[in-house]
């Protein structure tokens, strides 16, 4: 004998925001930092700040989205998914994910190519990598490099590290 209960009120609703809220920041953190990418780029900053990590978001908030539509249909609404709206559910999905590995490393190409045809240079004393998060700083020329590696030196040792 199978006894199935019914998520509460409170589970569904709380679980469609926490959905909710994540895909938001997912998007959030994207459009912030393509913007700025595309803001230095064009306004020929002396250090672009290419944050590899944050393109994963795209693809990340378009794969909560889907989830988060299923949760609000089924949880929130609930009614059933029909094929139709479960093939597009899954298709949206699988967007994402294939978003998530191939946009970052394309564009991570395209910028590092034509900055480098604008004369700018990778400035590895200040660019960083953690796990998959990535961010790369790009600058006009070494002084400005040197400067920002100064400027970052400065920084943490008056912050005590």
């Amino acid at each position: 004998m199978s006894t199935q209960s019914s998520p509460t009120a409170l589970a569904r609703y709380s679980g469609f925001f926490l959905f909710l809220l994540m895909t938001v920041a997912c998007f959030v953190w994207f459009a912030w930092s393509a913007y700025d990418i595309v803001d230095s780029i064009s306004s020929k900053a002396l250090a672009v700040y290419f944050d590899k990590g944050s393109l994963y978001m795209l693809g990340a908030g378009i794969g909560l989205a889907s989830l988060t539509f299923a949760i609000f249909y089924e949880g929130v609404l609930r009614r059933s998914l029909t094929s139709k709206i479960t093939r597009g559910i899954t298709r949206s999905a699988l967007m994402g994910v294939s978003l998530m590995f191939i946009l970052p490393h394309v564009l991570h190409y395209l910028t590092g190519t034509y900055l480098e045809e604008e004369r700018y240079v990778v400035c590895d004393e200040v660019s960083y990598q953690w796990l998959l998060y990535k961010k790369l700083v790009f600058t006009s020329n070494q002084d400005a490099c040197k400067n920002l590696a100064k400027e970052k030196e400065i920084t943490k040792s008056s912050s005590g590290h």
